[in-house]
This record gives structure tokens, sequence and C-alpha cells, in this order.
């Protein structure tokens, strides 16, 4: 019987460790309302939606395009806005045997965001938001979304009652805090994103406090956002340039063509809305286009015949 359960918890483990949590319709959501600072003034509502794009590659390796787009807090005094921030946030996300792997247009050196391959007594150093070290003490199994999903317990000595680490589920910085997993109220717990918890009655997002959950009247998923840039024509033959659409008239932007592998060929500015590729052998590539901050915009696989 012992031995019936430990092949069961093996296969099980091999299962959940086989399985990818991403995919071109992942995204998340993280919110937190209003808290008065003080009489006549208050903080207002902080909103993060992070929506996974397309995919692109960087240096031979592919990775998914994330747009996070922040609402940050915004103050106010006697109902007038003093101070509000609405931007987004360009990065890239690869996963890889059970591992997350952010990396940033502007420095291309990668960040492990989550690893779900400890175990007891492992060490981990990872998430750029916590920092130090945090030994894992237990390694359960829980219910998520019809799968059992393993749940990390990680604590160290100034704070034994640490976090949990959900696999394939966590808050926007990977980790559900507190000293038992995550519990909703009592209802049953359905994957809804990567790092959300839903119900039939809206999302539940994990807050900072440990064994709270905040309900979000979040009822749609919003597709991705795009950037209605499109790049013609794709199939080459004899064309010495190509023309890309739907770049705003004024911003400077630039472009980076690349090899099937990943490898850069050529790079220079977009000079009115074309792209030169003469002498471009026969072959497939990859056109990336980047704005003046150095987010990558757009990449469209492009062919050039025989």
């Amino acid at each position: 019987m012992k031995s019936s359960l430990l092949l069961s918890l093996l296969l099980l483990s091999c299962f959940t460790q086989a399985q990818s949590y991403l995919d071109h319709s992942t995204q998340w959501v993280e919110t937190e309302e209003a808290e008065p600072l003080f009489e006549g003034m208050n903080k207002g509502r902080y909103f993060r939606l992070t929506q996974l794009t397309g995919d692109t590659v960087i240096d031979g390796t592919a990775y998914y395009q994330a747009v996070t787009h922040f609402d940050e807090y915004e103050v106010t005094v006697q109902g007038d806005t003093v101070d509000a921030f609405s931007y987004d946030n360009h990065w890239f996300l690869r996963e890889q045997d059970g591992r997350f792997y952010k990396i940033t247009p502007s420095n291309h050196d990668e960040r492990l965001l989550f690893d779900f391959n400890l175990n007891v007594g492992d060490t981990a150093y990872i998430n750029e938001n916590y920092h130090g070290a945090w030994v894992v003490q237990d390694i359960a199994f829980m219910p998520v979304g019809g799968s059992m999903r393993k749940a990390f317990h990680l604590a160290r000595e100034n704070e034994p009652e640490g976090f949990f680490l959900i696999e394939g589920v966590g808050t926007s910085r990977g980790f559900f805090s507190g000293a038992t997993p995550p519990c909703c109220n009592g209802e049953p717990l359905h994957e809804s994103v990567l790092n959300c918890y839903a119900n039939s009655n809206g999302v539940f997002v994990l807050q900072e406090l440990p064994g709270y959950c905040e309900e979000e009247a979040v009822s749609a998923i919003q597709p991705a956002v795009k950037t209605g840039i499109r790049i013609f024509p794709n199939l080459i033959r004899e064309e010495k340039s190509l023309a890309v659409e739907g770049l705003e008239p004024h911003f400077t932007y630039t472009y980076r063509l690349a090899g099937l592998g990943g490898k850069g060929i050529s790079s220079g500015s977009i000079e009115g809305n074309r792209v030169g590729i003469g002498g471009l052998a026969a072959g497939v590539y990859y056109l990336s286009i980047i704005d003046g901050k150095g987010y990558m915009l757009h990449t469209e696989k492009v062919v050039k015949m025989l």
C-alpha cells in the first residue's frame, strides 16, 4: 500500500512537472483598493494587468512578449488629482522545465522568477521582490482547477511562518503569504490565470496579508492589446525593402532582423516606414519593430524566396 502511494505521488509529480502553464492567452490581474492617508487626502486605486501578446526570439531563445499595464497610486486632495501614473511595461517571459525566467528589453540578463523543481531542504534564492534565502520546509499537494499542484512551504529563521509557492500559480511575485495555503472562505479553488484564483463569483487575488483573499469584479478576459503594426510583404521575392504599417507619426522606431535561430543579422532606424533588406539571402527571418524606449512592439516572420 505504501509503495503504491509513493508510486502515485511520483507519477503525479512527473505529470505536474511536465505540464505547461503559459500560452498566448495567459494573463493575470492584481488590484489594491484605496486607503486614506490622512484626512482630506486619499490614495487611489492601484491596478495591474499583465498579458502575454505573442512570442518572439531573443538571441536564439523563444520568449513570450509580456505587457503589464499599470494604473499607479492616484493621490487626491479635496477631489483634485495631484499625482497619477498610467503606463505600460514591456518585458519577456519563458518557461523551461518548471522554471520561469524574465528578461527586459534594456537588459538581456535573465532573472529566475519561480522554480517548481524544489525539494525539502533546498535553499531558494528566487524572485527579485523577496530578498535573502528561504528554505523549503515541506511540500504538499493541493487541488487547483481539477488537477493536483505542489505547494511549497518556504520559511527562514526570523520568519518561520513563511509563505507558500503554489506550482503554476501565484501572485505577480509568485508567492502566497501565510502559513497555510489560501482558502478563499472555504470555497473550492479553480485556476483562472497564471497567478489568480477564481470561483463562480469572480476572481480572487491573493494580497500581501497572510490568509487574506480579496474578490475582484473581473467577469471577462480582456483580449490581448494589439499594436496595429503590420509588415508586408512577409513573403519576399525581388523586393529590396519592406513596408511597416501602423507606426505613429513623429515617433522614432528601429528594427532588428534576426535569423531563424534568433541571431541578429542587421538593425537600424526605420526611415519612411520602410526597412531595407537588399542582399538578403533566401531563408526564414524574424523582423522586430522597436520603439524609442527600447520596447519590442512587434515581431513578424518573413520568408525570402529563392
